[in-house]
């Protein structure tokens, strides 16, 4: 906007005012291309004709972040396919009292691992 801020004024950015931030992290990522997400992508649309993958941002954390840290060639990704349980049914569950998914999304999700790794060792 005009002010040079690079955010237009939000109705509860009086809030903010005044507010000093004293510590920074820098979020890190993995890039979007390459052989891991193509092997991904490869088993997403042979099990589901069609669907393509994209990346989701949640109010959540990974430990992705903390191995992206730690080596800074590791590419990471909190990605683990589901079909019976959809990402607004399955984000609120995720470290809350009776956290869960279905069994048939574990059975899935453990068939895309082992797959995974057979795809990126060959």
């Amino acid at each position: 906007d005009e002010s040079g801020h690079p955010y237009p004024e939000r109705p509860d950015s009086a809030l903010l005012r005044g507010l000093r931030f004293e510590e920074r992290i820098a979020g890190n990522s993995s890039p979007l291309e390459g052989g891991l997400v193509e092997a991904v992508r490869a088993f997403v649309r042979e099990h589901d004709p069609g669907a393509e993958i994209i990346p989701v941002v949640l109010s959540g954390f990974t430990d992705s972040h903390w191995f992206r840290k730690a080596f800074p060639e590791c590419i990471a990704y909190g990605f683990s396919p589901q079909r019976v349980m959809t990402l607004f049914e399955s984000a609120p569950l995720i470290h809350a009292p009776d956290e869960r998914i279905a069994i048939d999304d574990l059975e899935f999700s453990t068939h895309f691992f082992r797959e995974l790794a057979l795809r990126l060792l060959r």
